[in-house]
């Protein structure tokens, strides 16, 4: 097609061991991998049009809802092909990030608009609306076949108010954290309680911290909120809804540290243009997140 998924394996010091490629439909793009402790390697992205991951063997063809799809691709640790799924409704739908938790299930992050049913077990379904914001982040939670163990979704207020996740941690005692962009009001709780957030500019970085049982199944309590605004800045950074801040870090892409401080205000005007990687510690833990300087 016009663009399709790889996975290339190095050695240690660089030498070539193998490659693989999937896909043969339109286009497919590839957003995130993890490797799970039994090696093998996931993948999630979006894709359009009908595909096949597994080198044109009919019975694996995809084809896209809407304008873009999500896939989940699965491969052992030699790459070889072992299953996709395809979830997508009539929008723009995306897996940006994926990781594998204590149990081996998978938990994948992304993107999607107006009503997608997020169960990839045949014959049932779990839909989810991205309410009446312009787009929708959603959690969804599979096992290490792909079968559906959960989903919830956090969604913008209005047309207008717009919400993107840019990072994701699994914890090992289960919790999940997440952090990006969210412009207007947002509601972070994705169960019938409320709990909303509204942007203090035109888009302010979040950090949000939710709950996981001990079995494994995504619960969508959520446990902290910490807003961060503007993101982009020029000059000063903005951090709320901090219960008990005990420090705040800033690092650059060397990862050198850069700042250091205890108070919820960041002067970054010194430093140069580009990304940076802030670190919230608070008596609940610590929280991490990107900012950009501009």
């Amino acid at each position: 097609g016009n663009s399709d998924v790889f996975i290339l394996s190095l050695s240690n010091n660089c030498s070539f061991n193998w490659a693989k490629q999937f896909g043969n439909g339109s286009i497919e793009t590839p957003r995130n991998m993890t490797i799970n402790a039994s090696n093998n390697i996931f993948i999630t992205g979006d894709y359009q049009g009908t595909t096949n991951f597994n080198n044109g063997n009919q019975s694996n063809n995809h084809s896209s809802s809407g304008q873009s799809d999500i896939f989940i691709l699965k491969t052992d640790s030699q790459g070889n092909f072992i299953w996709s799924k395809s979830i997508g409704g009539m929008g723009i739908d995306s897996g940006d990030l994926i990781e594998s938790d204590q149990f081996n299930n998978l938990v994948i992050l992304g993107s999607f608009q107006f009503g997608v049913d997020f169960n990839t077990n045949p014959g049932t379904t779990n839909q989810l609306g991205a309410g009446s914001g312009t787009n929708a982040v959603f959690f969804l939670k599979v096992d290490s076949l792909g079968d559906y163990i959960s989903a919830s979704a956090i969604k913008g207020s209005n047309s207008s108010h717009q919400i993107t996740a840019m990072g994701l941690n699994v914890q090992p005692n289960g919790k999940i954290c997440i952090s990006g962009i969210h412009q207007g009001t947002t509601d972070f709780d994705p169960n019938s309680g409320i709990s909303t957030y509204r942007s203090s500019g035109f888009g302010d970085g979040y950090i949000a911290e939710y709950n996981g049982l001990s079995n494994g199944i995504l619960s969508s309590n959520l446990n902290t909120v910490i807003d961060i605004w503007p993101n982009p800045a020029s000059e000063k950074i903005f951090i709320k809804n901090t219960i008990g801040l005990i420090s705040v870090r800033l690092i650059d892409n060397l990862g050198k540290l850069v700042y250091t401080g205890t108070e919820p205000e960041i002067n970054i005007s010194n430093l140069p243009h580009g990304q940076y990687f802030l670190i919230i510690k608070t008596n609940e833990g610590e929280h991490s997140s990107i900012v950009i300087k501009e």
